[in-house]
């Protein structure tokens, strides 16, 4: 079968979208970075087409050997990301400030499972903090609380 970056230029042209390719080997992993002009069109709308080309490489992994191995596909297009992290984090810690002022739990808005990662390992280091995961599928949404005030904590 070819390699990931055969497949994604491959992707990319039948989509009429110019890019530049790098892929790098991490252990196991395969990381594949994008980057050109056209570049954002394979982020889209809150990063689902991003996720998107994720999952389907990751798939085509799976399939080529045969089951789960370890090996990872991770697929970011100009920093992606890393920025979106970054503001996650920034979130978190805004929340954590609010919730630490008032008293108050706070509920953010629905997020991705790897979103919701982020945020519940920005609150952890605070002894006093606690954060839970509350909702179904895609309305799943992480609560931010004193750990005094938590009276519902249904795993993160």
């Amino acid at each position: 079968m070819e390699d990931l970056k055969t497949i994604m230029q491959k992707i990319a042209e039948l989509s009429d979208i110019e890019v530049a390719i790098e892929e790098k080997q991490q252990g196991e992993s395969v990381k594949l970075e994008i980057s050109g002009k056209d570049s954002a069109l394979l982020i889209g709308k809150k990063g689902k087409t991003l996720e998107a080309v994720q999952w389907l490489l990751s798939a085509m992994v799976l399939r080529r050997e045969g089951g789960p191995t370890g090996k990872r596909v991770y697929f970011d297009v100009e920093g992606y990301r890393k920025r979106h992290e970054d503001r996650l984090v920034q979130l978190a810690n805004k929340v954590i400030d609010k919730v630490k002022r008032t008293g108050k739990e706070f509920e953010l808005s629905p997020m991705s499972p790897r979103d919701r990662r982020v945020i519940h390992i920005t609150v952890e280091p605070h002894a006093e903090m606690t954060s839970f995961s509350r909702g179904e599928k895609d309305e799943r949404r992480v609560i931010v609380t004193l750990k005094e005030n938590n009276t519902e904590e249904d795993g993160k």
